[in-house]
């Protein structure tokens, strides 16, 4: 048993010994931080988004990159409208990398398709005909020169993103009727769902042809509280010192920071009127006889008796004129 423990004790120390041996070699050096691979994060929202956006369905904020030298995989399976765009829009970027090294259009078409997952896959190879492959991947249209000379360019890449749109999502321009009903319904009932609001309302409104239309910013602010909505058109009035508010020199960004700065206004009001609320005398005392100075009359708070005997009285007067059944 002591030998055991001699043991023990033993390869304990030569442990330690090899870690002090270690800190004292001069070669070591703190590893530096890299900040290269940023933590993933979801966007959260208190209520779903409409079904053709699904923003919370996005797994990271991440951007995508391409160079023109590889092969990259496009998979658009239960993704929305909405994702399905921004996937068909990274396919252009990709196709320009593409170009940019020099290939074909033709080249650039084959690229893409053989990064097809899921339906994209199924879609090209069983149900698109052998024709209609060689008619995308031969597609030339007629454009004029600089000596205005009609000639023909390959144009293979644009017609294959045309032909993923119209077979996945239809016309685009016929879903215009469809989003303009979404702003008529579209309300913000709480500041609580603002970004909800402010989100689904400017990626719809940035798809249409008249989204440089100034009524859209009125229509915005119109879908605010009602209350809240009312002072952001003043704080409007006031700054252009007008009653017709320019909107068509405002722009939406300008329009979300006044948005965001009466939102803080607003909390700052609220969080004094909570504090004079909660400390009746100490308000009653700095206030002092400000308010009858200017005439307005001394507002007496009830009591809760007083308030029960109200609702009493109030009840009573239902139950005495209800109609008899």
């Amino acid at each position: 048993m002591n030998q055991t423990q001699t043991i023990l004790k033993k390869k304990k120390k030569n442990h330690f010994n090899e870690l002090a041996q270690n800190f004292e070699d001069s070669s070591l050096a703190v590893n530096k931080i890299r900040y290269e691979n940023t933590s993933a994060t979801r966007n959260y929202y208190t209520k779903p988004t409409p079904p053709d956006l699904q923003f919370q369905e996005r797994d990271t904020f991440a951007t995508n990159h391409f160079n023109g030298q590889s092969i990259y995989t496009w998979n658009i399976d239960g993704k929305a409208e909405h994702e399905l765009l921004s996937t068909l829009q990274e396919m252009t970027m990709a196709m320009t990398a593409y170009r940019t090294k020099g290939l074909e259009s033709r080249t650039q078409a084959i690229a893409i398709i053989n990064g097809f997952q899921g339906q994209l896959k199924y879609w090209w190879d069983n149900f698109l005909t052998d024709e209609e492959h060689n008619w995308i991947l031969d597609y030339k249209r007629i454009v004029r020169n600089s000596n205005q000379v009609e000639v023909e360019e390959p144009a293979v890449a644009a017609l294959l993103i045309h032909t993923i749109t119209l077979h996945f999502l239809g016309n685009p321009k016929e879903d215009q009727a469809f989003i303009k009903s979404i702003f008529i319904n579209l309300r913000c009932p709480t500041l609580s769902d603002y970004r909800w609001c402010k989100d689904v309302f400017l990626t719809n409104v940035l798809k249409g042809e008249d989204a440089h239309q100034q009524f859209w910013k009125e229509r915005f602010i119109l879908g605010l509280p009602r209350l809240f909505g009312e002072r952001i058109l003043n704080r409007l009035r006031q700054k252009n010192f007008t009653n017709d508010i320019p909107f068509n020199s405002l722009t939406f960004g300008q329009l979300f920071g006044i948005i965001k700065s009466e939102r803080l206004t607003l909390c700052n009001e609220l969080k004094l009127q909570a504090k004079y609320g909660a400390d009746r005398a100490q308000s009653r005392q700095e206030m002092g006889n400000f308010c009858e100075a200017f005439r307005f009359e001394k507002l007496k708070l009830l009591l809760t008796k007083e308030k029960d005997l109200i609702k009493e009285k109030s009840s009573q007067e239902d139950l005495l004129f209800s109609p008899k059944l």
